[in-house]
């Protein structure tokens, strides 16, 4: 099956439309993977604009979504560096395009423990960590735990009170089925949506409470639903 267009001159830019990749996909299926990462990396134009895309990462590829085409970049996957995991993390330069000098550093070298108190050094080998734009705080997810560290601390928050917490303490599921799983893959706040959303496997359940006002941090997740069926065509390509 291979699609015939009249009056139209291809190039390297020449791609299918929305209707044609539904109707191959009626036909073939859709995309269904999983992920390890699901971030939006915001940065300053050299105009002094802020402006944001949409990345996806498994393994040693990653794909950056156009959320205003709902679709990926033409050409994605690229590769990455395969070692950007484990008890290690790195920090990023956006106006420079290069990760920072001095990176990479130990997780629990650097999110420490309160100075006497009972609680731990954040743990390496995460699952996900989440900065939470309602209170100003990062989020740390590992197994079925949740650690949530105070920033105004610096290097040494951890942890808030009450916490590590059971992740279905944390965010309460509408029912049942809709309980988020321990081990997630990714937690992630869309800047398209302003809301906050888990994946594990190829399913993703959302947060359907979540404000970035709501200074309480109200949370209720629902789900679970395929990742594919909210951003489309994030597919594995051989070229």
């Amino acid at each position: 099956m291979y699609a015939i267009y009249s009056q139209v001159i291809p190039n390297n830019n020449f791609e299918l439309g929305w209707e044609d990749r539904k109707l191959v996909q009626h036909f073939y299926g859709i995309c269904k993977v999983r992920f390890n990462t699901v971030f939006d990396w915001v940065r300053r134009r050299p105009d002094g604009q802020l402006i944001y895309n949409t990345y996806f990462f498994r393994d040693n590829r990653y794909w950056m979504y156009e959320n205003r085409y709902n679709r990926t970049r033409y050409g994605d996957p690229l590769n990455i560096m395969p070692e950007w995991k484990g008890h290690r993390f790195w920090l990023y330069n956006s106006a420079e395009d290069k990760v920072a000098t001095g990176y990479p550093k130990n997780i629990s070298a650097e999110f420490r423990a309160i100075p006497g108190s009972e609680y731990p050094n954040i743990p390496g080998n995460l699952d996900s960590i989440f900065f939470d734009k309602r209170d100003g705080n990062l989020y740390f997810f590992k197994g079925n735990l949740v650690y949530a560290y105070d920033v105004s601390r610096g290097k040494e928050g951890c942890c808030l009170p009450g916490y590590p917490k059971h992740i279905h303490k944390e965010f309460p599921s509408i029912t049942k089925e809709a309980s988020l799983p321990s081990h997630l893959d990714a937690v992630y706040y869309s800047y398209t949506d302003r809301s906050m959303y888990f994946f594990k496997g190829i399913y993703y359940w959302h947060n359907v409470a979540f404000n970035p006002l709501d200074r309480r941090r109200t949370n209720k997740i629902k789900g679970p639903w395929l990742v594919s069926s909210k951003w489309y065509d994030i597919c594995d390509v051989e070229v």
